[in-house]
């Protein structure tokens, strides 16, 4: 089956893929059974934002070449868990992998002492009648076709974004949907 080098790597490629799955998948089972996410441990610390999500999207997007990340002009500092919004932006750049299928640009803008990191892809969008319960637990919308999926990614980005005191909002447009991450500068933490 492998006789040749590409067919090793294809492959090769699939397993991986395949691995990924099962691992985010273990990974979100394993988050929801901390009883509702309770004892799930956030470890905040100051960093500059900017530069530590260009390093995260590049090692997201890895080979694929389907995110873009466009580095703003400003620094801005948080206080937030690394490793938690590493994971918040792996989610929602695989959930537009899985559900748009289409390129994914990540850009982050300022307001209001807030710093909003934004994943805009360019699919269908969330239908309408699914909006009011996408960050529900286990809910799995009706344009989800045959895509594997446990309905907790939005439910865990909701939660971890919140104990970070952030939000999540997600806009549909005519040419896609945009998941923004909101989190207070490190000026404005209380």
């Amino acid at each position: 089956m492998d006789s040749t080098p590409e067919k090793r790597q294809k492959y090769l490629s699939v397993i991986m893929k395949k691995c990924d799955e099962v691992s985010r998948l273990t990974n979100d089972l394993f988050l929801h059974s901390l009883s509702d996410l309770e004892k799930l441990k956030i470890n905040p610390e100051r960093f500059e934002l900017c530069g530590f999500i260009d390093t995260a999207v590049c090692e997201i997007a890895a080979e694929q070449n389907d995110v873009s990340f466009k580095k703003p002009e400003f620094h801005v500092s948080v206080c937030a868990d690394k490793n938690r919004l590493v994971q918040i932006t792996e989610n929602l750049i695989n959930n537009s992998r899985k559900y748009a299928k289409s390129d994914i640009n990540v850009f982050i803008t300022q307001s209001d002492g807030n710093v909003e990191i934004h994943f805009r892809d360019y699919g269908s969008g969330i239908p309408d009648e699914d909006v009011p319960f996408i960050f529900d637990k286990f809910y799995r919308g009706k344009n989800c076709g045959n895509e594997q999926g446990s309905g907790l990614g939005l439910y865990i980005v909701k939660y971890i974004a919140e104990k970070m005191g952030g939000k999540v909002m997600l806009y549909n447009h005519s040419d896609g949907l945009e998941a923004i991450i909101s989190l207070p500068t490190i000026n404005h933490i209380s």
